[in-house]
């Protein structure tokens, strides 16, 4: 009704469609990520805008009832809820916590990742991204995280990076450190590629490929792969 999103559910066996409820504002609008479910049954997502501050929200829902909770509503950058416009949805860790990012917000207003633990609600700042320099290089994460069996989340950033043009990037779930695996250089150079805007997805033997929208021969796109031991190839 308000044009701001909606969550639905449908049977997959009938086809038959049922909407749980439609976002206010108030509650958070515009949910652009997917839904995770917690170990209660409980689904978990975020919305990228509306909120009480404006900058999106993490909720969650009671699939029976039909209930949404708004459990965080980020602030920015600054104040208890750092980050701005959460845009990929939830990753679990399998340690307890789902994991995300926001696109903007954080220290220097170029994105954050952070963890919830869906038991208690308790929300954690893991990390402002920095830009072209500093220890968490990248601006804008646009996708969501991908989880590896080493207890390590990838992602990609649109932007930072050495060179402005992106970066893909590893943070470990136990201690939060992140390390930038590549920063791409556009059309040519050592990590031809630019602006990467989806997912990693990983093969059976390990490796991590993706795709960027621009760099590469033409200014066209790239697909990339990078083995277990970094090595990147376009």
């Amino acid at each position: 009704a308000s044009n701001f999103g909606v969550v639905f559910k449908i049977n997959a066996l009938t086809g038959v469609f049922t909407l749980i409820l439609e976002f206010t504002g108030s509650n958070g609008r515009n949910p652009s990520g997917r839904l995770v479910i917690d170990e209660s049954g409980i689904l978990w997502g975020t919305t990228s805008e509306g909120g009480s501050e404006q900058g999106g929200t993490i909720f969650k829902i009671n699939p029976v009832t039909g209930v949404l909770t708004t459990v965080v509503n980020f602030t920015g950058t600054s104040g208890a809820f750092l980050g701005d416009g959460p845009s990929t949805g939830l990753t679990p860790d399998g340690t307890g916590f789902f994991w995300g990012t926001t696109y903007e917000g954080g220290d220097s207003n170029l994105g954050t990742i952070f963890k919830i633990k869906p038991a208690d609600g308790s929300f954690v700042h893991v990390a402002s991204f920095s830009g072209t320099e500093g220890d968490f290089k990248g601006d804008g994460p646009a996708h969501a995280l991908v989880m590896d069996s080493a207890g390590y989340l990838w992602g990609t950033t649109e932007f930072g990076g050495a060179e402005g043009l992106g970066t893909v990037f590893k943070i470990n779930r136990g201690d939060g450190i992140l390390t930038t695996i590549a920063e791409f250089s556009g059309p040519s150079g050592d990590l031809v590629g630019a602006n990467p805007q989806s997912s990693l997805i990983q093969d059976p033997v390990g490796a991590w490929y993706g795709t960027t929208e621009s760099g590469g021969v033409g200014n066209q796109g790239t697909i990339f792969k990078i083995s277990p031991d970094g090595t990147f190839r376009t």
